[in-house]
C-alpha cells in the first residue's frame, strides 16, 4: 500500500465544536413521560421543520421529538431553545460531561484547500498545434481529399494536416491556465485562486546533445504555496515560451524535491501538462519511475495530455497516467484516466474536473460514533437526512463505532461546489463521544 502525505485524501475535516452536557442521568425527556408532549412521535419533514411548537423534527425518524421543555429542563449549563433542543449557554467552547463521558456532541467542519502543482511542458513541441489530423504532409499540396482546405504548419518533428485556425499546445494551456485572450477572466489560475493553492513549474533543455535540463517553480520552493497567487504565476508564464528539450523525468524530481522542502499545504496534487515525448536525459521508463516515486511521497500524479492525434505519443501519456493514480496503485482500476483535450474550453474542463475531483466528502471528527441513526446533520443550515446506504443520492451516512461522516450524491456536489460550506453533526447521549471519553 502507497503512503500518504499527511491524510491526503480528505479534502475536508471535521473538528470538535462543543461537548455539551446531557441529562444522561437525569428525569425524562417531554416525549418520553405520561402523557407525552402534545405532538410527540408525529409524523414530519425537516425542510421545512412542519412540527408543532417545542418540538423539532428528527432527521432519522422523521417524528417530532424535543429534549426538553418547560417542565422537562436540560443541564445546568443549557439553555431550551423554542423548538426544544437543549444547547450550550456558556458559547465558549468548552467541553463538560456528566462524569461518564456522556454528551451531546456538536460538530462543526472546516475546509482543507488542496496545493495544486502544474508541471508544464515548455519544450519546443508544444508549438505543435494541439489538434491535427493523421495525415503526414511535408507541404499544403498533401493535404486532399477528406484534409482538403487543411494547412500544413511547420511543426518541430513531422508535419501533419491541420484544420485552419488551429492553436498550439502551448496557447492552449496557457488559455486555460492564466488566460490571455479570456474577456472576462485569467483563466484558472485566476478564477479559483480563493479555493485552491496554485503552484507551477516550466521545465525545458538546453545544449543539443549535451542537454541542460532547467525547471523554474513559482513560488520557489514549492512548499510555499498559498492562496491568491494567480499575479505571481501570470507575471512568469509572460515570461515564458516553448523553446528546447523535453527533460520530464528530472522535472518531475526536482518539483518533488522542491515541494518537500518544507512542510507543504496537505493534500498536494501534480497536474502534469506535456505531450508525451521526453529527451534531455529522460525516457520514458524514468518519467514512470519519478511518477511513482512521486505517488509513494503521497503526491498522486494526473496527466493532461497534448499530444494530439499521434498514437506513440499517447502509448507514452497513457504510462504516466497510470503511474500517477493511487486507484490503479491500489489495484481498484485497471488504467489511469488520461485527458486528451484538443481545444482549449476542453482543456479547461479537464483542469476544473482534476481540481473539483480532489475535494472529498468523506469527513474526520476526533470522537467515535456509536449509533449515526441517532444524529443530526445540516449542510449550509439546512437539515440532510441520515441513510445506512452509502449509494444513496443524498444524505450522509456513518459506520458505527468510526470516526467518519461521508456526504453523499447531491448533497456531496453541494460540498463540493459551495465555496466555505459548513457542516454541523449533532449526537444525543450515548451515540456518540469524545475521544478522550470513549
Amino acid at each position: 500500500m502507497r503512503a500518504t502525505l499527511g491524510g491526503l485524501w480528505p479534502i475536508c475535516f471535521l473538528i470538535l465544536g462543543l461537548m455539551e452536557g446531557c441529562r444522561c442521568s437525569g428525569g425524562l425527556g417531554p416525549c418520553d413521560q405520561n402523557p407525552p408532549l402534545d405532538g410527540c412521535n408525529q409524523a414530519c419533514t425537516t425542510a421545512p421543520d412542519n412540527c408543532p411548537a417545542g418540538l423539532y423534527c428528527d432527521a432519522t425518524s422523521n417524528q417530532c421529538t424535543a429534549d426538553c421543555s418547560a417542565t422537562s429542563s436540560c443541564a445546568s449549563n443549557e439553555t431550551c431553545t423554542a423548538d426544544g433542543r437543549c444547547v450550550a449557554s456558556s458559547g465558549d467552547g468548552s467541553t463538560t460531561t456528566d462524569g461518564g463521558g456522556c454528551g451531546r456532541v456538536n460538530l462543526t467542519t472546516t475546509q482543507v484547500i488542496p496545493s495544486v502543482i502544474t508541471i508544464i511542458d515548455e519544450s519546443g513541441s508544444m508549438r505543435n498545434p494541439l489538434k491535427h489530423s493523421t495525415q503526414a504532409c511535408a507541404d499544403v499540396g498533401d493535404c486532399k481529399n477528406e484534409f482538403a482546405g487543411f494547412e500544413c504548419p511547420d511543426f518541430s518533428g513531422q508535419d501533419y494536416c491541420t484544420p485552419p485556425g488551429w492553436v498550439s499546445r502551448w496557447d492552449a494551456l496557457e488559455e486555460a491556465l492564466v488566460g490571455v485572450n479570456m474577456a472576462t477572466s485569467g483563466g484558472l489560475f485566476d478564477t479559483m485562486q480563493s479555493q485552491v493553492r496554485f503552484g507551477a513549474a516550466f521545465y525545458t533543455g538546453s545544449g543539443g546533445m549535451s542537454c541542460t535540463p532547467s525547471v523554474m517553480v513559482v513560488p520557489d520552493p514549492l512548499a510555499n504555496v498559498m492562496l491568491n497567487g494567480y499575479a505571481a504565476i501570470k507575471a512568469v508564464y509572460d515570461t515564458r515560451g516553448p523553446n528546447g528539450s523535453t527533460p520530464t523525468a528530472y522535472a518531475i524530481q526536482t518539483v518533488r524535491e522542491s515541494v518537500l522542502s518544507a512542510s507543504p499545504p496537505v493534500p498536494v496534487v501534480f497536474i502534469l501538462a506535456t505531450d508525451g515525448a521526453p529527451n534531455c536525459g529522460s525516457t520514458v521508463d524514468s518519467v514512470v519511475t519519478q511518477i511513482e516515486t512521486t505517488l509513494d511521497a503521497g503526491i498522486p500524479t494526473y496527466v493532461i495530455g497534448l499530444g494530439g492525434a499521434d498514437s506513440g505519443l499517447n502509448t507514452n501519456l497513457q504510462l504516466f497516467a497510470d503511474a500517477g493514480d493511487p486507484e490503479v496503485a491500489a489495484m481498484t482500476k485497471a488504467n489511469g484516466y488520461l485527458h486528451t483535450p484538443t481545444n482549449p474550453a476542453a482543456l479547461q474542463s479537464a483542469l476544473e474536473g482534476i481540481i473539483g475531483a480532489q475535494v472529498s466528502c468523506t469527513m474526520n471528527s476526533n470522537g467515535t460514533i456509536m449509533d449515526p441513526s441517532k444524529g443530526t446533520v445540516t449542510l449550509n443550515g439546512r437539515s440532510i437526512s441520515y441513510t445506512p446506504n452509502s449509494g444513496a443520492g443524498s444524505g450522509w451516512t456513518a459506520t458505527a463505532g468510526g470516526s467518519t461522516i461521508e456526504i453523499l450524491g447531491t448533497d456531496c456536489d453541494e460540498l463540493k461546489g459551495t465555496p466555505n460550506s459548513t457542516v454541523n453533526a449533532t449526537f444525543p447521549c450515548g451515540a456518540a463521544c469524545v475521544v478522550e471519553f470513549c
